[in-house]
């Protein structure tokens, strides 16, 4: 994020800083990473606004090939979480691409503690993002993600350490992601434990006062010693 507002030439570089966000993570680093469980499919979710900049259809894309692709060996699942003025559009898409049994539009769901144990991966394919919440909140609760390398994202998703980070727009390097996690049981657990102690360590809401509290005690300095 910081290289990005650097190269916008918003203000000198050295003026810049970027305060990660912080959250309240407690609900989501109980959730247990027991991977598939019981269940006799897996699962992919996307969890945002259903409007034009989150790119869905990317998602729906990557739906149909992996459900082609995977279909005499593994039952799949897609859930779409979230609501928004595409939604109708986009459940016609998937009706078109004929998937619509094996995705679900669930709308607004409050209670996102209850949805991340049911999904394997979490995904963004979004085309521009400031700090995705909806990721922070995944690798709390040991999701690991695939997400378009596009605006804070990196600085959220540490790239083959958390999930994986694929150029917007490339849906063969999306679905290369999806099932290098989806064959891979153990990378897949693996980096979803590395992405809960990070986030537990870098965006909850104790990191956010301490990081802001340090930035106005610098900026404080910086000003008396320029009285």
């Amino acid at each position: 994020m910081r290289e990005e507002l650097v190269k916008l030439r918003i203000a000198n570089p050295h003026k810049i800083v970027v305060v990660p966000l912080g959250l309240e993570l407690e609900r989501y680093l109980k959730i247990e990473n027991n991977g598939p469980g019981n269940r006799d499919y897996k699962s992919i979710g996307i969890i945002g606004r259903l409007v034009p900049v989150k790119n869905h259809k990317m998602f729906l894309d990557a739906a149909k090939k992996l459900k082609d692709t995977l279909s005499s060996v593994q039952r799949m699942k897609f859930l779409i979480v979230g609501d928004g003025p595409l939604r109708q559009e986009l459940e016609e898409y998937a009706r078109r691409l004929g998937i619509q049994q094996n995705v679900v539009f669930t709308g607004w769901l409050e209670d996102l503690e209850k949805v991340y144990p049911q999904l394997d991966i979490v995904t963004l394919t979004s085309l521009n993002e400031g700090t995705p919440v909806a990721l922070i909140e995944a690798q709390a609760a040991a999701c690991p993600c695939v997400a378009t390398n596009v605006g804070g994202v990196t600085d959220v998703v540490e790239d083959g350490r958390s999930g994986f980070l694929v150029p917007p727009h490339d849906i063969d390097k999306f679905i290369e992601a999806l099932l290098k996690l989806l064959n891979n049981p153990e990378l897949a657990k693996s980096l979803g434990e590395f992405g809960r102690e990070r986030m537990k360590n870098k965006f909850n809401k104790t990191c956010l006062f301490r990081d802001t509290e340090y930035l106005y005690e610098e900026l404080l300095l910086c000003k008396k010693r320029l009285l």
